[in-house]
């Protein structure tokens, strides 16, 4: 879901099980379906009307796709609060790009481990990074989509004091809450700082001081 060589074979196999095209639509394009829907809602969030096929073809198309194309959900769907004031989508940085590309690097080398029959690691990275290179909005970024779009999947998230552990927090909670009400996965539990969970994932998030 990071490399494009992965995610177009990922594509092709989901196109063909289920017998259709999945499409990438532009930003401005997603933001106004995105507005579309959610004028259909009422402020008990309930329906006005039923949702016409092209509208049910969209959801589905981005959930899809979303799902296994980290970048492409990322650079749509991702709000976060800017560095210096102002919200809005991850705009992606160079150091946030030489991160991402290593990642993708990780994925292939381990997909191809799996294709002949070899132990596959995982992705696992550690970065020593200096401040201000959006890496930690990335790292958010990151531990959501694999909690919103995966099944049973545990997450501890830990830094030196409650306040940064706030921080951490609330950075999620920004992801979350800033969905459009269709790709929104139901919450279980939600304990600030503390816990959160996906019930019908069976997905869940820790958050401890270390």
């Amino acid at each position: 879901m990071f490399s494009t060589r992965i995610i177009e074979r990922k594509q092709a196999k989901l196109e063909e099980k289920l017998g259709i095209s999945l499409h990438r639509y532009e930003v401005g394009e997603v933001e106004d379906r995105a507005e579309h829907l959610k004028a259909l809602l009422t402020e008990d969030s309930k329906l006005l009307r039923p949702l016409r096929p092209a509208e049910l073809e969209f959801i589905n198309n981005e959930n899809l796709l979303c799902g296994i194309d980290f970048p492409y959900w990322c650079s749509r769907y991702c709000h976060i609060q800017y560095d210096g004031g102002g919200f809005g989508l991850m705009r992606d940085w160079d150091s946030q790009r030489i991160m991402m590309d290593r990642i993708a690097k990780i994925e292939e080398r381990d997909w191809d481990k799996k294709e002949r029959g070899e132990t596959s690691s995982g992705i696992r990275v550690m970065v020593h990074k200096a401040r201000q290179l959006g890496l930690t909005a990335k790292s958010r970024a990151l531990v959501m989509h694999g909690l919103m779009f995966s099944q049973h999947i545990n997450s501890m998230s830990a830094s030196i004091d409650d306040d940064k552990i706030l921080e951490l927090y609330n950075r999620d909670k920004d992801v979350y809450d800033n969905l459009p009400w269709w790709m929104k996965p139901e919450i279980g539990f939600d304990v600030k700082a503390e816990h959160l969970q996906f019930a019908k994932l069976n997905t869940r998030s820790l958050y401890q001081q270390a």
